[in-house]
């Protein structure tokens, strides 16, 4: 891509050149600072132009202190606080930018013009491609059907190399939806029966759910980090209302060192486990098998005792040497 952006960029050498003049005098700041603004500021193109920081997502408040390439560091908190004449989009794929950046009323420039602006981001997004993806549906006798249509299911690929593996029989009562962006496989065994349930898959991430397990209302997600795997075991009764993910959706960080200190972790569901209604099991729980999970508990451990009862906020074992049946009391032998 590095050829193309040079090659964008003496294409449109004199453009640039009309809209230095026009900003000569004005404050500057200037957004992005990735491989495009190193490409740009390589050409001279900020030179002999009143900048007075630049801006980019991965600065922080305690950033701007110091600098990038000569340039004071602005965080986005304070970007309105500097009250430019303009914003110049130094990003390779700058149109969302540039909307947003117009919504909160700056002032904002692209480098080149839009109409190569726009041939760019085409590119970018062929040059991404959202190919190789996979959708089988495996039948008992061991047949293969590739991109099938099952029901009240929704099977959409955002990226590349994903693979989703669905195998016969599964009932699928309401609307279920599967979403993976790269390089995650999704995995769900036979016998299973699904009812409004949601798997939100980012990059390289496992989802494995096994043999004869129900769910409700359920929502598995690990869309927002990579690497991560939700595991539910064979025999498993989830109810209404249950959220599972990998991750805490928001950063905390140690302010000396920069370093995050909650880093996302699997979940893992042994077998022949019931989660009752309006549970939350989050980043590292594991329930070992043979465990029944309380109502409205939420569980943010690893527990290693099966046979139990864990119940609570935090969840906890409340309860040892049980198992649990689906059949009601009245239909339960004694």
């Amino acid at each position: 891509m590095t050829d193309d952006l040079n090659r964008i960029f003496a294409q449109n050498e004199e453009y640039i050149k009309k809209l230095k003049e026009r900003l000569k005098d004005k404050k500057v700041i200037i957004y992005g600072a990735g491989k495009f603004f190193r490409l740009l500021n390589s050409k001279g193109v900020f030179s002999d132009l009143n900048v007075i920081g630049i801006c980019d997502k991965k600065y922080l408040q305690e950033d701007e202190a110091g600098q990038e390439s000569g340039y004071n560091i602005i965080s986005i908190e304070n970007l309105a606080s500097f009250r430019p004449d303009y914003i110049i989009a130094a990003v390779q794929k700058p149109l969302a930018l540039i909307n947003e950046l117009q919504r909160l009323n700056f002032n904002v420039v692209p480098v080149i013009k839009i109409s190569f602006l726009q041939k760019m981001e085409e590119r970018l997004k062929k040059f991404s491609g959202r190919k190789n993806n996979t959708f089988v549906y495996i039948k008992l006798n061991g047949k293969k059907i590739y991109n099938p249509r099952i029901r009240n299911l929704k099977v959409k690929f955002y990226g590349s190399n994903n693979y989703v593996e669905i195998h016969e029989p599964i009932i699928v009562k309401e609307q279920t939806y599967i979403s993976c962006t790269n390089n995650s496989k999704i995995i769900i065994n036979s016998h299973n029966q699904y009812k409004k349930m949601k798997i939100y898959a980012g990059s390289n991430n496992i989802v494995e759910i096994g043999n004869n397990t129900t769910a409700e209302d359920v929502i598995i997600s690990l869309q927002y980090e990579q690497g991560q795997k939700v595991i539910i075991g064979k025999n498993c009764m989830l109810s209404y209302g249950i959220f599972i993910r990998t991750y805490d959706g928001h950063t905390i960080y140690d302010t000396t060192t920069k370093q995050a200190i909650n880093p996302p972790q699997d979940v893992k569901i042994g077998n022949h486990v019931w989660i009752a209604s309006d549970c939350k099991i989050l980043k590292g729980s594991i329930i070992p098998s043979n465990c029944v999970v309380g109502t409205s508990s939420i569980v943010t451990k690893a527990f290693d005792e099966q046979n139990c009862i864990i119940a609570g906020n935090p969840a906890r074992v409340v309860k040892q040497n049980i198992n649990w049946d689906r059949r009601n009391n009245k239909n339960f032998p004694t």
